[in-house]
């Protein structure tokens, strides 16, 4: 029956395998490290030499899986910000070579940061603001508190890497 199927699924799909063993020990922060580890693989070979070409699809994947596990709003921006953060360092480690052409989906994955966390700060604010509370921090302070400033230095950053 339905154990048999879950089993059979258990078995036979790492990403049902891992939404699962989420399920049965919910730790977010030990999710986010994992994902995080998985993501520096795809970006780098063993004693973190940069690989050729990041494999974009397999890390959109397990960032999309991420999510679906519905962790919290920091972890997820933890996640979105890291993405552009692997890529500056791989580009640094490639001594730039490739930065024409990771250019666009370098600022996709910053300006996907910046959505997400304005739209989280958004959300938190809006929620408080139900509260009236006389110390009510804005959409920008509680975004700052997300990392924007890791978003901004990686910005900074990028356009310090030369070009092809």
């Amino acid at each position: 029956g339905l154990v048999n199927l879950l089993m059979d699924l258990y078995a036979c799909r790492k990403e049902a395998k891992d939404f699962m063993e989420f399920w049965a020990d919910p730790d977010e922060d030990k999710e986010l490290e994992r994902i995080k580890e998985r993501i520096h693989k795809l970006f780098f070979l063993p004693h973190d030499k940069p690989r050729r070409k990041p494999d974009m699809t397999e890390i959109k994947t397990l960032v999309k899986n991420f999510r679906t596990l519905g962790p919290d709003s920091e972890k997820i921006a933890d996640l979105l910000i890291y993405l552009p953060e692997q890529m500056l360092e791989w580009l640094q480690r490639r001594n730039g070579t490739g930065m024409t052409a990771a250019r666009s989906r370098f600022d996709s994955m910053l300006e996907d940061s910046r959505t997400f966390i304005e739209s989280a700060a958004w959300n938190m604010y809006s929620a408080c603001a139900t509260t009236a509370s006389p110390n009510l921090s804005t959409p920008i302070t509680i975004a700052s508190r997300m990392k924007t400033e890791s978003a901004r230095h990686a910005v900074g950053s990028a356009s310090a890497i030369k070009t092809d």
